[in-house]
């Protein structure tokens, strides 16, 4: 694709509807989603989405009585459709605070009544009313490409409304999120905070309808928060990280199931319509599959990374203290073989390794602590000893439990943890075993 091929998405009068419309609808319900995301609520937009349904169908059945054209055409069905994700919002309040049923419980009804309502609204409409029967089932999944420039300006307008919101009240909202108690206590009005959370759960949910309709509108609410939630920790890049995948994947999504369509028509001459909605909500899952794999602190190849190091780490630990409790004689890698059930490869690795960061020494097919080498295992041989001091002298333990739980720690104490214990313990020379403590 060329860049003037690109740029038609943007200026085109049939492309930047659906382009510009989906990108800043996907910027509101993401900027949402980082509130429902932090609450903990991702289930219940799920569940709210597939609740508004039933007022989708009830607004388009209004609209036969109450005909209109352009952005106005889809007022009622998105009217009814608040209506019944409000109703909805109050049925499980209602059954989770008063009758005391299990959040999770209260969801899945929710969904499955809601939803089912609708399916049937929408399925007696199938003889009747065949346009409409249709277009409640293009509601499924968003009718992105119908979109036009006003749609463009509302979404905008409600994007601004939506920032401006999250701007003015940054701190209340932070307070309200992570200490709702302590903003109680400072008089915040939380109250009216929790209404406004509300409300924009709501306008997120119907907004979103239009683009990627009821079953994948909350896809736009849980991918682009959870991606940014493995990609930073602070509030304010939250949400700008969650906002830039939510609008890239509008945009990527859009583009690719327009140009998907032209290939199929082109190549094989049959018109293959891949719709936008489940597009943006393919690629909004690819960012999150992303992110979880690659993220570089909380990401899985990170996390298997530091297991893994840590892992080594441990290994290379434990090696010296075998040398340093050998002396002089240092060791054969025969008898490491003995006493660490590893490979005969790994451990070379580990050993040569070793040798490179001169903690090691190979000599006539033995293997010695070089002088960083001892101060690195005597180290190790006095937390091993510390710990096992504290545990039988503070904590009660007698001396025959205590050695396994000290291979442990003697990997993981700090420099500051070691201050702590040797203050703690008034700076021992012995351990419970009557060994020396290495200083």
């Amino acid at each position: 694709m060329s860049f003037l091929e690109f740029a038609e998405f943007f200026t085109d009068p049939v492309l930047r509807g659906p382009t510009l419309g989906s990108f800043f609808q996907a910027l509101t319900t993401s900027l949402i989603g980082v509130l429902v995301f932090l609450r903990k609520e991702t289930l219940l937009g799920e569940s709210l989405s597939h609740a508004t349904y039933p007022g989708l169908i009830l607004g388009l059945l209004v609209g036969l009585f109450f005909p209109a054209d352009g952005l106005l055409q889809m007022a009622w069905p998105l009217v009814f459709a608040a209506l019944s994700a409000l109703l909805a919002l109050k049925v499980a309040n209602f059954l989770t605070d008063r009758i005391k049923l299990r959040s999770d419980t209260v969801l899945a009804l929710i969904l499955s009544s809601f939803f089912g309502m609708g399916v049937l609204l929408v399925s007696a409409l199938q003889h009747s009313f065949g346009s409409l029967y249709k277009k409640g089932e293009a509601l499924l999944l968003g009718q992105a490409a119908t979109m036009q420039d006003a749609h463009i300006w509302f979404y905008a307008f409600l994007f601004l409304a939506v920032l401006f919101f999250i701007i003015l009240l940054k701190k209340e909202i932070v307070s309200f999120l992570f200490d709702r108690p302590f903003s109680k206590v400072l008089g915040l009005p939380t109250h009216w905070l929790q209404r406004g959370f509300q409300l924009f759960f709501l306008i997120a949910i119907v907004a979103g309808i239009r683009s990627a309709g009821v079953v994948l509108v909350s896809s736009l609410l849980i991918a682009p928060p959870l991606t940014a939630s493995l990609l930073t920790s602070r509030f304010a890049s939250f949400c700008t990280v969650s906002a830039i995948v939510g609008g890239l994947s509008a945009i990527i999504g859009t583009i690719f199931s327009t140009e998907a369509t032209a290939y199929f028509v082109s190549k094989f001459h049959e018109r293959v319509i891949l719709p936008t909605g489940p597009c943006i909500a393919l690629v909004l899952s690819l960012f999150a599959l992303f992110a979880i794999l690659f993220a570089p602190k909380k990401g899985y190849f990170a996390q298997q990374f530091r297991i893994l190091s840590h892992r080594y780490r441990r290994l290379e630990e434990n090696l010296l203290k075998f040398l340093w409790r050998r002396g002089n004689h240092g060791a054969a890698k025969e008898e490491m073989e003995e006493t660490f059930p590893l490979p005969s490869l790994f451990l070379l690795f580990a050993l040569y390794k070793m040798q490179r960061g001169k903690l090691v020494t190979h000599k006539e097919g033995q293997w010695f602590l070089s002088v960083e080498g001892q101060k690195r295992a005597t180290r190790v041989v006095r937390l091993h000893r510390l710990w096992e001091l504290y545990l039988v002298d503070i904590l009660g333990k007698q001396r025959d439990e205590v050695h396994v739980t000290a291979e442990e720690m003697e990997h993981i104490l700090t420099p500051e943890l070691e201050e702590r214990l040797i203050t703690l313990l008034k700076d021992p020379t012995l351990d419970p075993h009557k060994q020396p403590i290495p200083k």
